[in-house]
């Protein structure tokens, strides 16, 4: 499922995309998707053999959504700043989905990927990442890769 897809899923249009690290210049509320792609509409391969085997069952490989998230009480740039700034396996600040940051540093030789954040304010988030994640989950049959159920 593309990023497009998705947005269009809660009748929002993605803003971005900008390379994982990088600043979101958004002050309101909304959702956000972590992506292997830096175009909303195409799609992208990774093999994914480095990660413990309780993470690989959930990679689903040719499958460029990997984290679909919302913030209902802060700016945008804020929460997305605190997943950049999380630990794996800390509890604060940003734990939901946490499993990006393994695709971030694979054991060598293997290069990290790229990731590319998008995002849309959203009059309201709760119910636009609930639309997002049911159209993936209706599409791919299973929560993006580091959506925990």
């Amino acid at each position: 499922m593309t990023v497009a897809e998705l947005f269009d899923e809660a009748g929002l249009s993605p803003c971005g995309p900008v390379l994982w690290g990088t600043r979101v210049r958004e002050s309101r509320p909304g959702v956000y998707v972590v992506a292997l792609v830096g175009e909303a509409t195409l799609g992208c391969s990774v093999d994914a053999e480095f990660l413990e085997p309780d993470e690989r069952k959930r990679w689903r490989p040719d499958e460029p959504v990997v984290y679909i998230g919302q913030t209902t009480r802060q700016a945008l740039a804020g929460r997305v700043s605190q997943f950049y700034r999380h630990k794996y396996g800390a509890r604060s600040p940003h734990s939901g989905g946490e499993a990006v940051k393994l695709l971030l540093s694979p054991p060598s030789p293997r290069p990290p990927c790229n990731l590319w954040v998008y995002w849309s304010p959203a009059p309201d988030p709760y119910d636009a990442e609930l639309l997002m994640i049911c159209a993936f989950r209706r599409r791919v049959g299973q929560l993006p890769f580091a959506n925990r159920g």
